[in-house]
C-alpha cells in the first residue's frame, strides 16, 4: 500500500520529465541532423575535380601542413566520404549550417511575447510537431528545389524549434518540488546528449542503401509530430488542472509552493461516465491565456540587472563549449588527421554525451544536496562557473598536441571527456535565472536563450572561416580563440555574481511588504 501512494504521489516525474526528455530529444535530433547528413548529400567529387586539369582538394586543405597524407594528392583526402547528389561547395554548406541559427534569432524573440498570450502547453507542442512535418518532408523538397528549399525547412526549423527551451523551466519550476529542480533540469536537457548520441550511427545510415541520409531527416521528424501530440495530451501548464495525477499529488506540489488546495473526495463507488471524463478533460483545454492573469514584464530594469547580465555571460560561455566540441572537433579530426566520418562522428558523440550524461545527473544530484544542506547559493553558483571553466583546457592544448599523438584514439576520447565538465556551468548562471526573478524567469531565459542559442553556433563558423582551417597553425588560431572566450566568461561571472532576488520581481514586493528582512537575500 505504501509503494502504491509513493508512485501514485510521483506521477509528475513522467508527465513532466520523461515526455519533456523525450521532446527535447527528438528535437535536437531534427536540429542537428543536417551536420551529418551533409556528409552523404554532397557529391564531395564534383566539387573538388570539377575542372579536370586544375584539381583542388576538399576543402582546399594543404597537404604541407596537415597530419593525414596522401601518395597522390590528385587522389583527394576524402575517399571514405560517400558522394551523394548535390553538387553543392563550402559557401552553400556553410550556409545550411548557420541559416538554422537565424532561424533560431526570430524564433527566441518570439518567446520574449508568445507565452504571455498563447497557452504554453498548445505552443509547444506546435513547435515539436510543425518542425517535425519539414522535416520528413525535407529529402522530397531537396531532390526537386534544391539548396534552396532545404535552407528554407532549416530556417523554419530553427524558428519552431527555439521557442521550445525557455518553457522548460518554467514547467519545471511550477510541476517540482523546490528539492527537485536541480535533478529534473538536468534530466530533461539530457535530451539534447542523447539525442546526440543518436548520430554515432550517421556513418552507417548514410551509407546503408535501404536508408541513407534521406534516414536522418525522416525518422526524427515523424517522432517529432508523435510526441507533441502526446506532450498536448498529457502535460498541462498548471498541475493543479491536470486530469492524470492525483490529488495527493497536488497536494504535495501546493503545498511546496505555498499554494491553496483542497482535496475533493469522492463517495466510495461513485462511477462517472467516460463521457463526463472526457467532457471534464476538454473543458480544461485552454488554448489562450486570460488577461487578468497577465503580469507585465520590467524589460529595462531586467535586461540593465547586473546580475542577469553576468548570467547571461556565464551561460553564454557555457554554450559556447558544444559548437567546439561537435563542429570543429569533427572537421579538425577528418581534415587534419585523417579520421574516417565514422570515427569523426564516434568522437563527438558518444564519448562525449555519455560523459556528459553522468556529470550532468551528478551535478544535479549535487545541487538539488546543497538546497537540502542549505549551503551559501553564491558558493555554489562560483564554484559551478569555475569548474565550467575548466572544461577550456583540453581545447587549448590540442592544436599543441604532436600528429603521433591524436592518432590515438583514446586521447581524443580523454579530450571530449574531460570537455564535458561543462555541465557543471547549470549550477551558475542557469539557476541564477530562478534565482534572481522567480516570476520572470522565463522571460530571463528567454533572453538568454536568445544569445546562447546563436552567438556560438554563428562565431565559432565566423572564426573558421577567418582564421582557415587548412593547416594545423590555422587550427591552433581557433581553438585559442574560443577557449579563451569560455575561459574569461566564466571567471568574470564567478567574480562579480551575487546571489540575491532582483527589486523589480513581484515576489521581492510582496515579502519586502511582509517583512523588511525576508527579501534579503544575498549571501
Amino acid at each position: 500500500c505504501g509503494r502504491i501512494m509513493w508512485l501514485k504521489t510521483r506521477v509528475r516525474y513522467l508527465l513532466v520529465c520523461l515526455v519533456p526528455f523525450l521532446c527535447i530529444f527528438a528535437v535536437t535530433l531534427i536540429q542537428t541532423n543536417i551536420v551529418f547528413a551533409l556528409d552523404g548529400m554532397i557529391n564531395h567529387t564534383a566539387v573538388d575535380f570539377n575542372t579536370p586539369n586544375h584539381r583542388r582538394h576538399f576543402h582546399s586543405i594543404d597537404h604541407g601542413d596537415v597530419c593525414a597524407k596522401t601518395s597522390d594528392d590528385s587522389e583527394g583526402c576524402h575517399d571514405l566520404i560517400p558522394d551523394g547528389s548535390f553538387n553543392w561547395d563550402d559557401n552553400i554548406e556553410a550556409l545550411i549550417n548557420l541559416i538554422i541559427f537565424v532561424g533560431s534569432v526570430i524564433g527566441t524573440l518570439s518567446t520574449l511575447f508568445i507565452y504571455d498570450f498563447i497557452n504554453m502547453r498548445f505552443v509547444f507542442s506546435v513547435c515539436i510537431m510543425f518542425p517535425g512535418f519539414l522535416n520528413v518532408l525535407t529529402p522530397t523538397f531537396a531532390k526537386k528545389g534544391g539548396h534552396v528549399s532545404v535552407l528554407i525547412f532549416r530556417f523554419f526549423t530553427g524558428l519552431y524549434t527555439s521557442v521550445l527551451s525557455p518553457a522548460v523551466p518554467m514547467f519545471i519550476q511550477t510541476w517540482f518540488l523546490s528539492t527537485e529542480q536541480y535533478t529534473m533540469n538536468v534530466i530533461v536537457f539530457l535530451g539534447v546528449e542523447v539525442g546526440r548520441m543518436f548520430f554515432v550511427l550517421s556513418g552507417d545510415i548514410i551509407t546503408n542503401p535501404s536508408l541513407g541520409w534521406e534516414f536522418l531527416f525522416v525518422m526524427p521528424g515523424m517522432l517529432c509530430v508523435i510526441l507533441g501530440f502526446i506532450f498536448f495530451f498529457l502535460v498541462t501548464d498548471d498541475p493543479l488542472e491536470n486530469t492524470f495525477i492525483s490529488q495527493e499529488e497536488k497536494q504535495i506540489i501546493a503545498a511546496d509552493k505555498q499554494w491553496k488546495y483542497t482535496i475533493n473526495r469522492v463517495p466510495p463507488y461513485t462511477k462517472t461516465s467516460t463521457k463526463l471524463k472526457i467532457n471534464k478533460y476538454m473543458s480544461k483545454i485552454k488554448l489562450m491565456k486570460c488577461a487578468s492573469n497577465r503580469i507585465e514584464t520590467p524589460w529595462y530594469d531586467m535586461v540593465t540587472d547586473r546580475n542577469f547580465l553576468l548570467s547571461v555571460l556565464q551561460f553564454l560561455s557555457q554554450s559556447w563549449v558544444t559548437p567546439v566540441m561537435v563542429l570543429m572537433i569533427k572537421k579538425y579530426l577528418e581534415e587534419i588527421h585523417g579520421y574516417s566520418i565514422r570515427e569523426a562522428a564516434f568522437m563527438v558523440t558518444i564519448p562525449t554525451n555519455l560523459s556528459q550524461i553522468v556529470i550532468g545527473w551528478v551535478s544535479g544530484v549535487l545541487g538539488d544536496w546543497t538546497v537540502k544542506q542549505q549551503i551559501s547559493p553564491l558558493l555554489v553558483r562560483r564554484a559551478g562557473a569555475l569548474v565550467c571553466s575548466l572544461c577550456a583546457l583540453p581545447f587549448l592544448i590540442l592544436p599543441f598536441l604532436p600528429c603521433e599523438v591524436v592518432q590515438y584514439r583514446t586521447v581524443v576520447l580523454g579530450i571530449q571527456i574531460f570537455g564535458s565538465i561543462k555541465v557543471f556551468g547549470n549550477l551558475a548562471g542557469y539557476t541564477s535565472f530562478r534565482e534572481l526573478s522567480p516570476t520572470f524567469n522565463r522571460q530571463l531565459f528567454g533572453v538568454a536563450s536568445l544569445l546562447s542559442n546563436t552567438v556560438p553556433g554563428i562565431m565559432v563558423p565566423v572564426f573558421m572561416s577567418a582564421f582557415k582551417t587548412s593547416t594545423r597553425s590555422s587550427w591552433t588560431k581557433n581553438f585559442l580563440t574560443n577557449a579563451f572566450i569560455m575561459i574569461i566568461g566564466n571567471w568574470i561571472y564567478a567574480i562579480f555574481i551575487r546571489a540575491e532576488m532582483a527589486t523589480w520581481d513581484p515576489k521581492y514586493i510582496q515579502e519586502t511588504d511582509a517583512d523588511p528582512k525576508a527579501a534579503c537575500l544575498e549571501y
